[in-house]
């Protein structure tokens, strides 16, 4: 990578070697059972009463019985916003609501779940939080 991209490599690669590192962000990459299943990167679309949504989603842990048969979903959604202090986050999670709430709805529709079985969080990969 030429100039300035290299540099930008090298921050996202350091933004995930902290991000796996950190204790506070370590339950968005643990399986919440055996059966559970894991969506990364997964794109989707969707018609709802508001009309077509399209996007894709970073991780879903998708926790299962025994059966296979889900019993509820955790979206994580990672965010790399230039923000070094909690005073910012509040601000930065209400901006993303609306984006959470259509994913946790599309999650629900497509895993077959309840909405409210369907639990959304956001991972700062800056400040190492998990919202």
């Amino acid at each position: 990578l030429a100039g300035g991209a290299d540099a930008v490599a090298k921050e996202a690669l350091r933004q995930a070697r902290a991000v796996l590192a950190a204790p506070e962000c370590a339950a968005a990459f643990t399986a919440p059972s055996p059966h559970a299943i894991v969506w990364r990167e997964r794109s989707f679309d969707l018609i709802t009463e508001g009309g077509w949504v399209s996007g894709t989603f970073d991780r879903v842990l998708i926790d299962r019985d025994s059966a296979g048969r889900p019993l509820s979903a955790w979206i994580v959604d990672y965010k790399t916003d230039d923000i070094s202090d909690d005073a910012k986050l509040e601000s930065k999670c209400q901006g993303y609501a609306p984006q959470i709430a259509l994913y946790r709805q599309a999650i629900a529709r497509l895993a077959g779940l309840p909405e409210e079985k369907v639990r959304a969080s956001l991972l700062f990969t800056r400040l190492l939080k998990l919202v």
